[in-house]
Order: C-alpha cells, then structure tokens, then sequence
C-alpha cells in the first residue's frame, strides 16, 4: 500500500508556496508601480492627477459596495469544505456578490448622479459630474466583483492564485485599456476607467465559471443553502471593518496635513510609505494561513491552528525583524536621495516610531486573522472603532504639540491598542496565544 507523504514533505511544500507568495507579492508591487510610473510618463500631470484620484475612490467605493462578502466568504467557504456543507449554491452566491452590490451602486447613482464637480482637479473638464460618480461606482462594483472572484479562487486553488486575480488582475486590466492610447486613440480618464472596468467584469465572470467548472467545491449544485439574511449579517462585520482599514491607512497623513509644514508633510508620506514595507511579511503570512485557519476552527482541530500560528509567525516575525532593520540602516541614504533633512531630529523619530508600529504588526497581527476567521469579527470591529478614535486623537494632540513625530505616535497608538488587545481575545476563545 502506497504511503501519504510525511509531515515534512507537506511542510517542504508549504515552505515553497510561501516563498512563491513573496514572489507573487513582488510581482504585484512591480506591476503597481510600472502601470503608474508608465501613465505618469504618457499623461499630461492634470491628466495623470484625475486618473489617480478617480482610481483611488473607486478602489474605496468598492470597499463599500462589496458589503463584507469576500471577507465573509473567505471565512465561510473553507468552514463549508471542511466540514461537509459543501459548496455555496451558485444562485445564492450570485445574489451576494451581484445581485446587492448592483442595487447599491444603482441607489448611489440616484442620490448622487447630479454631484457636481468642484475638485480642483476636474474643473474645466468635460466629464460631468453624473460621468464622473458612474465611472466610479461601475469600477467600484467590477473591482467588488474582483474581491469575490479573488476569494473563489484563493479558496478552490490556493492562494498563489487568489493573490493573482485580486491584486494583479486590476492592474492588468488598467494597462489594456490603456494600450490604444499609445496607437493614437483619444480618450480620457472616464473612458480608460471604463474599458478597465469591461475588461475586469468578464475576466471576473470567466473565473468563476472556471471554478464552477473545475468543481472545486467553492461554488455550484449539492451544497447546504445559505440562510441569506443570516449571511447577511455575519458579512456586515467584515464590511465594517474593510471600510475602517481604509480610513485608518490614510487618517495619519489627514491629520498631519493639518499640523505639519508642507515641507515635512512630504516627507513624513515618504518615510510612512518606506516603513510601511515592514508589513508585508504579514500580509503575506495571512494569505498563506488564512484558509487553514477557517478549515482548522470549524473542525475544532487545535493542533492545526497552532500549526498555521507557527508558520504565520515564521513567514512574519523574521523577515520583518530583517527589513526593519536593512532600512534603518541605509536611511542616511534614501533620507538623502529624497531630500530629507539629515540634520533635523524630527525624521528619524518619525522613522523610529513608525518601524516600532509595523514591528507591532509583524508580531500582534496575526490576531486579526484568526479573529477573522474564528468567530470575533464583530468584536474586532469594536475595538477597531475604539483603536481608530483613541489613536487619532493621539494623533491630533501629538501633531499640535510635536509635529510630524506626534501624528506617528498616535499611529503606533492605533496599532498596538488594536492589535494587543485582539491577541487577548483570541487566547481567551481559542486558548491559541498569537503574540
């Protein structure tokens, strides 16, 4: 009788999809900055700046229009597989992740389709106002759409290939459109917004039917149906907090835009975005162990979860420990490439402070996901909502009294109050300690 493959084998295998996921990440990241860095380079800088702001509402709006169902279904899905349920009814899937994102963006076009456009940027420009929100909420609802067929996949196929639909796809889809532009064709952002949208919606559709196909067991005929209402209401969770993790990864720089000097302001984003690379390693240890989390929960199966806490803690801690410290050390450097002040103590305690506040992260936020996935959703939204308002007025106070330093405090406020005590309450419920 032929043998299962031992533990180390399964391990070997998972330390080598993990290292692929850095790929994929790295991957991403390059084609993030390629696609702008491209448009930047062939767009006039109005052009360019309404681009910006109108992907980057959409990319909000979708958080909204979404109502919690991927974050739901991430959870829900692999609870269902493991646990015999199997997969969601594809009717029923269809009305959660089309049928009431669609009704939303049709209500928001009604109440908002008369905004008139009074940005500095889109004065003058023949867009509209009713053009401009249409463009925004079509994109917003493919880019919904995106985040459901995401999950799909990254439950049917791993998470090598959610990564790639959810975070590349977009992109991808931005740079088609764009290619006629470069043969000559004339159109501006709302048309390149919606060709991207176009584009997304039926590669979305593809995907899913894919899965359906391939009888993955995320989605088709045979499955316990879902109680909707109830579905419902567990994903309204989830929707709360995906629109609070938008708002708190741009509050800081709102706050400092109020205290700070345009001169340090710039700099502050620059060494923000910089410090905020010692987070990946936990994005990345959440896409890999996610699923294993939900699958292990549902079983009951403690062993499992604290084998997934070993390997989000080894795809975590040691690479960010790692990064953190590769940029301090060579911050005379990029402070100098990028004109801030090497001789100002302000920086480097920004840079500090904001290190300290994505270490936090790397070694607490493995709690998030297990909250996430275990139940405490609800409770996390709480203490997001609580983190969120304690640490912006840190924040506020700290920005009046200390400047740019001041606005970083109340960042690492928010993230140790949230992500500390989340860990409590994750050991409290599944006596599995994530710090």
């Amino acid at each position: 009788m032929a043998e299962g493959p031992t533990p180390e084998h399964v391990s070997g295998r998972r330390r080598r999809s993990d290292w692929w996921l850095y790929a994929a990440r790295g991957l991403v990241v390059a084609l993030q900055a390629v696609v702008f860095l491209s448009f930047a380079a062939v767009m006039a800088p109005d052009e360019f700046g309404r681009f910006a702001f109108a992907f980057a509402v959409a990319r909000m709006a979708a958080s909204g229009i979404s109502c919690g169902v991927p974050g739901y279904l991430l959870r829900e899905l692999p609870a269902r597989l493991a646990t015999g349920r199997g997969p969601v009814p594809a009717a029923q899937l269809a009305v959660l992740s089309v049928g009431i994102p669609l009704t939303i963006c049709l209500l928001a076009w009604v109440a908002l389709r008369d905004l008139p456009v009074d940005f500095m940027s889109f004065r003058e420009v023949a867009t509209g106002g009713g053009l401009l929100v249409a463009t925004v909420l079509i994109l917003g609802f493919a880019l919904s759409l995106v985040s459901t067929a995401g999950t799909l996949v990254r439950v049917g196929s791993g998470s090598f290939a959610g990564m790639a639909v959810q975070q590349a796809l977009p992109f991808a889809a931005i740079a088609l459109a764009f290619v006629p532009r470069l043969f000559g064709v004339r159109y501006g952002v709302p048309e390149l917004l919606l060709v991207a949208a176009a584009l997304l919606l039926v590669s979305t559709a593809g995907l899913i039917l894919w899965q359906w196909r391939r009888r993955t067991g995320v989605i088709g005929a045979g499955g316990a149906r879902l109680d909707l209402g109830r579905a419902m209401r567990e994903a309204a969770p989830f929707w709360g907090n995906g629109l609070l993790i938008t708002i708190a990864t741009q509050v800081d720089i709102v706050i400092a835009a109020a205290f700070v000097h345009e001169e340090e302001l710039g700099s502050y984003a620059l060494i923000r975005n910089v410090a905020n690379l010692v987070a990946i390693p936990r994005m990345i240890a959440n896409w890999a162990i996610a699923t294993r989390v939900a699958r292990a929960w549902a079983l009951g199966d403690s062993d499992a979860l604290r084998e997934c806490l070993a390997d989000g803690r080894r795809l975590s801690t040691q690479p960010a420990i790692a990064g953190a410290a590769v940029l301090a050390l060579t911050s005379p450097g990029w402070f100098y490439l990028y004109h801030v002040p090497l001789d100002a103590v302000w920086p480097w305690l920004v840079l500090a402070l904001l290190l300290a506040a994505n270490l936090a992260t790397a070694f607490l936020g493995l709690s998030i996901i297990y909250a996430s996935q275990c139940g405490l959703e609800r409770l996390t939204l709480s203490v997001r909502i609580g983190a969120l308002v304690i640490g912006s007025l840190v924040a506020v106070i700290g920005g009046m009294f200390l400047g740019a330093p001041g606005v970083a405090l109340g960042t690492v406020t928010m993230t140790v109050l949230l992500n500390g005590v989340m860990s409590v309450a994750v050991r409290a419920k599944t006596r599995i300690a994530t710090f």
